[in-house]
């Protein structure tokens, strides 16, 4: 089986900040096709997860290089990637809306 590369979260203090933080990784990884490792959110109930350590070349993602990662249909999957910053642009998350809101539980009011 070849090994595929990761994408890396680096919580930052602030709960909100972390679910943007969880869900702009989560829609890198699944749109790369690459494990996502990151130490879960618990209110949330968002378990850790891991993935096998490789030696691949690792591309810093923040807020001022994220959506030309993202969109860029050429990057392979042998990269991991460590992700840092807030990403609270809107324009992250609209065409993926649905898989989103499918991520979290309703909860009641």
């Amino acid at each position: 089986m070849d090994m595929i590369g990761s994408v890396r979260v680096k919580y930052t203090i602030g709960f909100g900040n972390n679910i943007f933080q969880y869900v702009f990784a989560r829609i890198l990884a699944e749109t790369k096709g690459l494990f996502l490792i990151q130490d879960g959110i618990e209110p949330l109930n968002i378990p850790k997860s891991t993935a096998e350590k490789n030696n691949f070349n690792t591309i810093q993602v923040n807020d001022s290089n994220a959506m030309e990662i993202l969109c860029n249909t050429n990057l392979s999957n042998n990269i991991n990637y460590d992700v840092s910053g807030y990403f609270e642009d809107y324009r992250f998350y609209g065409p993926y809306i649905k898989d989103i809101q499918s991520w979290f539980k309703p909860t009641s009011k």
